[in-house]
């Protein structure tokens, strides 16, 4: 019995994407606390606390799953967002945000390539920072080019094992993680006035793309960066006056 696993799964997006997808046991969920997860998800589906901060943690979650079944996509919704200039950064913060995001992926690139060997889908999560200078995001920028960097040597060096790995890069979503920027009447402003489309997305816009990389019959796309960013990282449009 083939299995997806959420790595995260208590994101907004993650949640998100489930609702896209019909509810299936084959999913498996892990999360730090799997308790706050809401008691619907915890009833359909399969759940493991987990640190994908700690490689043996994800490791042990992923031996007991393949005693189960086997893995056909692992997406990693392991994410937060520390927006602050070079100067005022702190060591912890930095690693704060290098483990939360970089940490992870390499976790979950590693635990996969070693145990699941072949025949796999990776899916991680990056940001269309990386693509355009913005104030302010010198530590998620560089962690979540790390993860590009990472996914395309992934890509490059399990081809032949068909274990594909992509990356979606979105804009500003409105999710539990954006709550700061979201809930400042400025920084709400300001986060719209570099949309294009004037609209923060989504996590169901997020989540749709992560439902068609899900789908086995897209198995011919690896290596990839997908920009999902209301036009971000793409456009520079006049102000609204």
């Amino acid at each position: 019995m083939e299995s997806i696993i959420f790595v995260g799964a208590n994101s907004d997006i993650a949640k998100a994407t489930l609702t896209l997808l019909v509810p299936n046991k084959n999913i498996v969920l892990l999360t730090r606390d799997a308790n706050k997860l809401p008691n619907d998800i915890q009833s359909q589906y399969e759940c493991y606390n987990c640190n994908p901060c700690q490689q043996e943690d994800l490791n042990q979650c992923f031996e007991s799953i393949l005693s189960q079944h086997s893995i056909q996509s692992v997406v990693n919704f392991c994410g937060n967002i520390i927006l602050k200039p070079a100067a005022t950064l702190t060591v912890s913060d930095w690693q704060q945000t290098i483990d939360i995001n970089l940490t992870t992926a390499f976790n979950v690139a590693h635990v996969t390539t070693k145990l699941v060997k072949k025949d796999c889908s990776l899916i991680f999560f990056s940001t269309a920072a990386t693509q355009i200078g913005l104030p302010n995001h010198e530590a998620i920028a560089a962690a979540k080019a790390g993860i590009e960097g990472l996914s395309k040597s992934i890509a490059a060096s399990y081809a032949k094992q068909n274990i594909r790995s992509n990356v979606i890069a979105p804009g500003l979503i409105q999710s539990n993680l954006s709550t700061p920027i979201t809930t400042s009447e400025r920084g709400k402003a300001l986060s719209l006035s570099l949309h294009g489309l004037n609209r923060l997305g989504e996590p169901k816009d997020i989540a749709s793309m992560v439902k068609w990389l899900l789908n086995p019959e897209n198995n011919w796309m690896t290596g990839e960066v997908i920009r999902i960013d209301g036009g971000l990282s793409t456009t520079k449009c006049y102000p609204n006056h």
